[in-house]
């Protein structure tokens, strides 16, 4: 009976959750559908990634007044490397006896059996991802998570209020700093950030939407755009936290209905601007997305008062070691009468040009 019913959840659920399910997860939570379908993946590299930053010209120039000035050929040491490894992690889709399995007899029950069993590897991949996707946004994990915050502490986080016992390379500090970038000074991806060779993040902080946030937002957005030296790319999503999206759909319903009473039209549209979506357009081809992960009274800094943080996928990568799948139930000891299935990934995200992203606090006043 047992071994009949581990067989079925190999050949039919762990195959579909493997194919459909950690997909399916994984769009349900904006950072992530932002990472797995618009950021471009660099293929396995390995437990450790390098990346040279060129951060001006190596050469030099000579005018020439008299006609015989001697052109200096010396090459300029201008590169800068920001170095990450990639995480590891195993799950456990959780323990499934014998015992349990043979209390449930008669069709009835096997289907609610069946059922009930096939539940826990697709919880527990729900379950990681949130984990997950609360870390990379705010070096936590959700409360009551079966997820452990110090598995997750190998992975990248934009939260620049978090600093972590480096025991992966790269990951001791959070990249988005809520500071001027005059000031910021972490060491984030192995190197550490400086004006002098542009490796800082973009930063203001706004008096809310009734105030500066929709001009402060813009010329940080346009900003962040010019600082993408190799293609110019506009950033596409600006996370925010729940409040302050709330504040920013509203101003711009406003400014919507102002543009419509005088005679415009297109943006007017009520629709472009409501509806269920997580994510709508704001701006120069950007749009918001809003995600409870984002939780404000968990800082200290000027992020308290709302933040949005400014991603330009251009500069945003993933390197994919080992796509997390989940094995066959498998008994755990020819001893005991128990299976389970586990579950590895292993990868890393990292921003080759902090630069060209940024954030902007102050956005729910």
């Amino acid at each position: 009976m047992a071994t009949s019913w581990i067989d079925d959840i190999n050949l039919t659920q762990l195959p579909y959750l493997n194919k459909e399910g950690v997909i399916t997860f994984r769009r349900m939570m904006p950072l992530f559908e932002y990472l797995y379908d618009e950021v471009k993946s660099i293929p396995d590299q390995g437990l450790s990634y390098k990346e040279p930053l060129l951060y001006r010209s190596a050469g030099s120039s000579t005018g020439l007044y008299s006609g015989d000035e001697v052109l200096n050929i010396v090459r300029h040491n201008v590169v800068k490397n920001i170095n990450v490894d990639t995480h590891r992690v195993m799950l456990q889709s959780g323990s499934i006896t014998g015992k349990e399995l043979a209390k449930v007899k008669g069709m009835a029950a096997n289907l609610v059996g069946i059922q009930f069993t096939k539940k826990y590897p697709e919880l527990m991949t729900k379950d990681y991802m949130q984990a997950r996707h609360k870390y990379a946004l705010m070096g936590s994990v959700p409360s009551g998570s079966s997820v452990k915050l110090a598995d997750l502490q190998g992975f990248m986080t934009l939260n620049g209020e978090i600093s972590v016992t480096e025991r992966i390379t790269g990951v001791s500090n959070g990249l988005i700093d809520f500071v001027a970038p005059a000031s910021q000074t972490d060491t984030v991806q192995s190197l550490a950030k400086s004006t002098t060779y542009n490796y800082v993040n973009q930063y203001a902080h706004s008096s809310g939407f009734t105030g500066d946030s929709y001009s402060q937002l813009n010329a940080l957005v346009m900003l962040c755009k010019a600082r993408d030296v190799e293609s110019f790319g506009i950033p596409t999503r600006l996370f925010m936290d729940t409040g302050s999206f709330g504040k920013a759909k509203e101003y711009i319903r406003n400014r919507a209905t102002i543009y419509k009473e005088a005679g415009g039209k297109g943006v007017s549209d009520e629709t472009s601007i409501s509806g269920a979506s997580m994510f709508f357009p704001f701006f120069e081809g950007c749009e918001l997305a809003y995600t409870e992960d984002i939780d404000v009274t968990a800082f200290s800094t000027n992020a308290q008062y709302g933040l949005t943080y400014i991603i330009n996928p251009n500069t945003l990568k993933r390197i994919e070691c080992e796509k997390g799948k989940w094995g066959p139930m498998v008994q755990s000891d020819a001893r005991q009468e128990v299976w389970f299935s586990t579950f590895v990934e292993q990868e890393q995200h990292f921003i080759n040009n902090l630069q060209a992203n940024g954030a902007l606090t102050g956005t729910n006043l």
